[in-house]
């Protein structure tokens, strides 16, 4: 039985095409559970079926598959479970990180790393939009209200960001190193021997105390 036909055997009659996203979601989830093994490809069967909103399922999709592997699942399941989604949807890699580390807090280093080897490009920039605080840019409180600021930030750090927003609990120089395509292993010192492309801050041998705020991705 290849993936595709095992989840559409728990969709009543339905397709991965024509289900409702809710069924297709939670077959997603009972087939991991019976064939934890085989999730990379179940995730993959099910977001290149060629669905119309593949993009839009695709981080609850992960998270479901994610959550089929029960309480305590190793990083390594988990990771490949990120790989396979991100590979199929890299445009809403950001999302995807997001719901998979708060299903799998405990697997954040893997999670991004995965992630973060699994981009089509990993030295791209993207389009950033936030609001400016009181006193950026020479703004008043009151002046800067509905006042946004656009940036272009590289995307293993938005990686990094999207995991601390699953978790804020996280440590952010670690999940930095985890995006680090140098290899840094998870945990490593945060110093001044990163490689990590587009490193906006100075070479330190401390991390900042203030972090940059969470991007959100325009559309």
């Amino acid at each position: 039985m290849t993936p595709a036909s095992f989840v559409e055997s728990k969709l009543g009659g339905a397709t991965i095409l024509n289900s409702r996203a809710d069924n297709l979601i939670s077959a997603v989830r009972e087939c991991v559970k019976e064939k934890p093994d085989a999730a990379p490809g179940i995730v993959t069967a099910v977001l290149k079926s060629g669905r119309a909103d593949a993009d839009a399922i695709a981080p609850r999709v992960t998270a479901a598959a994610i959550q089929g592997l029960g309480a305590h699942p190793s990083p390594g399941q988990v990771g490949a479970i990120v790989a396979a989604s991100v590979k199929a949807t890299p445009a809403v890699v950001l999302e995807t990180v997001r719901l998979a580390v708060k299903a799998a807090p405990d697997c954040a280093d893997a999670i991004v790393r995965a992630a973060a080897r699994s981009i089509p490009n990993p030295n791209e920039k993207i389009e950033t939009v936030t609001e400016v605080t009181s006193g950026t840019r020479g703004f008043s409180k009151d002046e800067s209200k509905g006042v946004e600021d656009t940036q272009y930030l590289p995307i293993l750090e938005a990686i990094a960001q999207a995991a601390l927003q699953g978790d804020p609990s996280l440590s952010y120089p670690e999940l930095l190193a985890a995006a680090d395509p140098g290899g840094s292993p998870p945990g490593a010192p945060f110093t001044s021997t990163s490689t990590y492309p587009g490193y906006f801050y100075p070479p330190i041998l401390t991390p900042p105390t203030t972090l940059p705020s969470p991007a959100v991705v325009s559309k």
